[in-house]
């Protein structure tokens, strides 16, 4: 599929055991001793020693963590299962923490409204579940759907409800006490660590190897785009980044949408104008179904129109997003710009 677009008159064509918490935390355990507490010793201090815990919150276990914190702390984790780096970005007016548009590129996190992130803001426990479960989902990691059973149920938002019963079915968060879940009570940093532990020990391996494949599928079709364009005498384009980033996005939201339009309504360049990019000449295509990027490549050059733009002589940067669906399906998506 692809896509045309003009910039300022150029055409552009494109195309762990359950967790009991406890509902009040001692600041002076944090800064007396630095020591986590006693039912999250062993896991904090696992993960601390293998450097997945960033050093500013070694000393702050016991202290409730910010959406901000939230992030650090997940991203620390999340790319020590996949592997490598997050590539994803998406940027809030309001922060410039890479953490955060790290999370909110992979929609783990999403902001407080007008594009605002509200980064300082505590973290709750129906906020928390809700997150952990849009990272496993991200991880393509299991959930059992089940309405929550606590007696508090009432007490949580609408928007949580799925998630909180998610997290109780899969054993990944538990109650505080009595039956109740306490949604609105805060996070702290030792909570967040014991539950990413238990995430982070169900399934490291094949992730591993996924990102690693997604990797390589990505540098090949980067390689063959090239070949296609010296064929035709043109320069070869470059990796970029930030172009990988907005890919990367896009070849996920095409499990939605197989569509130049995002699922939440925008146009497929407004994922560049996330990242800060405008007023450039861009490009997208887009491929599901084909499992390899030779065949994906062959596909896109059988296509008039696709072939136009890998051929585009003005095009000087590629990003390609490689997406496998939890089926096995795979996206394509190619971002150029000059």
């Amino acid at each position: 599929m692809g896509k045309t677009k003009r910039y300022r008159g150029i055409a552009a064509c494109l195309v762990l055991a359950l967790l009991v918490m406890p509902l009040s935390y001692s600041g002076a355990n944090a800064a007396g001793t630095g020591k986590p507490s006693r039912w999250a010793g062993e896991a904090v201090s696992g993960a601390a020693a293998f450097g997945l815990v960033p050093p500013a919150f070694q000393n702050r276990y016991t202290q409730p963590a910010t959406r901000a914190e939230f992030c650090a702390i997940a991203v620390s984790f999340y790319e020590d299962i996949i592997g490598a780096e997050i590539v994803q970005r998406r940027k809030f007016s309001d922060t410039n923490d890479v953490n955060v548009h790290k999370m909110g590129g992979l929609n783990i996190v999403s902001g407080t409204g007008g594009n605002k992130f509200s980064p300082s803001g505590l973290i709750t426990r129906e906020q928390s579940a809700v997150i952990f479960a849009h990272m496993m989902k991200s991880l393509k990691l299991h959930l059992d759907a089940k309405r929550p059973s606590f007696s508090d149920r009432a007490d949580i938002s609408d928007w949580a409800l799925a998630a909180v019963g998610q997290m109780q079915a899969s054993g990944i968060m538990a109650g505080t006490g009595n039956n109740r879940f306490s949604p609105k009570v805060t996070y702290s940093i030792e909570q967040v660590i014991v539950v990413l532990v238990k995430i982070h020990n169900l399934d490291a391996g094949a992730i591993k190897a996924e990102t690693a494949l997604i990797q390589d599928y990505s540098q090949k079709m980067l390689a063959l785009v090239n070949a296609e364009r010296a064929k035709a005498g043109l320069p070869a384009v470059t990796g970029d980044p930030t172009l990988q980033a907005a890919a990367a996005t896009r070849s996920a939201e095409l499990e939605q949408s197989f569509s130049h339009t995002r699922p939440d309504g925008r146009g497929c360049f407004t994922v560049l104008e996330d990242l800060g990019v405008t007023g450039r000449a861009s490009g997208e295509n887009l491929a599901i179904g084909y499992t390899t990027p030779e065949r994906a490549v062959r596909a896109l050059m059988a296509s008039a129109s696709h072939k136009k733009t890998i051929l585009n002589a003005r095009y000087k940067k590629l990003g390609v997003g490689v997406y496998i669906d939890s089926g096995g399906g795979f996206h394509w998506a190619q971002m150029f710009t000059d």
